[in-house]
């Protein structure tokens, strides 16, 4: 299976404007070896703004485990944010690694190239033709529901997708979240609640690491903690959205503008307890090694019904 999409990053949103142009496109792929195979291929057109992620990381996290390591399929994402990969595993997530050392956010074409200011990842289902904070949300809502309902990644994906989508929708902010380059439209509402739901989970992660102690790289936690983070901020997802869109539709505010002054109002949305972070902590990295299990059992059956096929 190819994996082929479009990573976003949170700054310069002042230069958002629709009908800008510029195009790229995207490859078949397969699931398997030699004819046994499934093509899925991702195809989209890129806008010439400020907010694409160039140079980072970005790799199939089959183990689940928010690293990039050996024997992951992986790649470099490139001037308009695409990367293409090629992976025997259609339900792992894809995992994007943001560097000040190594990524930049560049105009189309590359133009105007600027350093991340932090380091960062972002996640998002294997389906999913962007890369955003907003996929990210997706990804760990999907993890819980795979867990706590014994569903399939797919179905779970799509529970996920649906509720968000739902929570946006009703707030005034309208953008199908694993498939719209909002930047390429020029959905401003959607693109700086995604900007500001990064600068929260940002927040959210560094209280929890107070509260808990360390990073949570001596006890494996890492990635449970990130996940963790972007829930809470999900469960404020309709605050920040109606805001976001009186600041732009009432005060006349850049999408840059509504996007801090949501991160400012929400800024302790990820209500961080710390008698119970150890517990909270523990019950995601539960739900995301049951995802992990799902998601081998459904790249056996994938590899297996494909070469049975041939």
């Amino acid at each position: 299976m190819k994996r082929t999409a479009t990573i976003f990053g949170i700054a310069a949103l002042t230069t958002l404007a629709a009908g800008c142009g510029g195009s790229s496109g995207g490859g078949g792929g397969t699931i398997g070896d030699g004819d046994d195979s499934t093509d899925v291929t991702f195809d989209r057109d890129a806008s010439a703004i400020n907010s694409y992620l160039v140079g980072a990381t970005v790799c199939v996290d089959v183990n689940f485990n928010n690293q990039c390591d050996s024997g992951e399929a992986s790649s470099t994402t490139a001037s308009e944010g695409q990367f293409s990969l090629t992976t025997s595993s259609p339900s792992a997530p894809t995992l994007v690694r943001a560097t000040p050392s190594t990524t930049e956010i560049t105009d189309f074409n590359g133009a105007n190239p600027t350093d991340v200011g932090s380091s960062f990842e972002l996640r998002a289902p294997a389906s999913s033709k962007v890369v955003t904070p907003l996929t990210t949300m997706v990804q760990a809502e999907a993890e819980r529901l795979i867990a706590n309902n014994g569903t399939s990644t797919s179905n779970a994906v799509s529970q996920a997708k649906s509720s968000i989508e739902s929570t946006l929708s009703n707030n005034g902010v309208d953008v199908d979240v694993l498939n719209d380059d909002y930047i390429e439209a020029g959905n401003g509402k959607a693109a700086a609640t995604s900007s500001a739901v990064r600068e929260l989970i940002q927040q959210t992660r560094a209280e929890i690491d107070s509260a808990a102690g360390g990073d949570g790289t001596s006890d494996g936690t890492v990635l449970a903690r990130e996940a963790l983070s972007a829930r809470k901020i999900n469960d404020n997802l309709a605050g920040i959205a109606t805001q976001i869109v009186d600041e732009i539709d009432n005060q006349d505010t850049s999408p840059a503008d509504a996007a801090d002054a949501a991160a400012n109002t929400a800024s302790n949305v990820g209500t961080v307890n710390s008698n119970t972070i150890q517990n909270e902590i523990g019950d995601v990295l539960a739900d995301i090694e049951e995802a992990e299990t799902v998601a081998e059992e459904e790249e056996e059956d994938a590899t297996g019904a494909t070469g049975a096929s041939g």
